[in-house]
């Protein structure tokens, strides 16, 4: 809701603390309505967005990723936090990171994909956390 305030299009996908006893009784409605995926069609491919935390055992989250969605330009995924871009094979998997106080592994991170036409470029950003006090 905060996020949908800066006036830009917000993609939210469900993850796995996106059950209704971590979630304020009013915010049920909006809990319900989560997918478990999005598509984003962009110029130049799909991106998909997914939680990841159904895809197991970890070491094989990228191929099952790939298998799973062979279609997608790059799909992009969170559940570890950890921030990720393997571009080894198609499609890109990509993982954002944390921008939270825990669980960065490295510190606060994002991913932001710019496009030209055809052409993709994602730019990664490491942030330094700041104490305010």
């Amino acid at each position: 809701r905060q996020l949908a305030q800066l006036g830009n299009n917000v993609v939210v996908v469900r993850g796995n603390n996106d059950v209704s006893f971590k979630w304020p009784m009013q915010d049920h409605g909006i809990l319900s309505a989560l997918a478990n995926e999005r598509c984003l069609e962009l110029p130049g491919g799909a991106v998909v967005v997914v939680h990841g935390h159904r895809l197991t055992p970890a070491h094989k989250r990228h191929q099952k990723l790939r298998q799973q969605y062979p279609d997608a330009r790059a799909v992009v995924y969170g559940h570890s936090h950890r921030l990720v871009e393997d571009y080894s094979a198609p499609p890109w998997i990509l993982n954002p990171g944390a921008v939270g106080k825990a669980r960065t592994y490295g510190g606060p991170s994002c991913l932001l994909l710019h496009i030209k036409g055809e052409k993709w470029l994602v730019e990664h950003h490491r942030f330094t956390r700041t104490e305010k006090g």
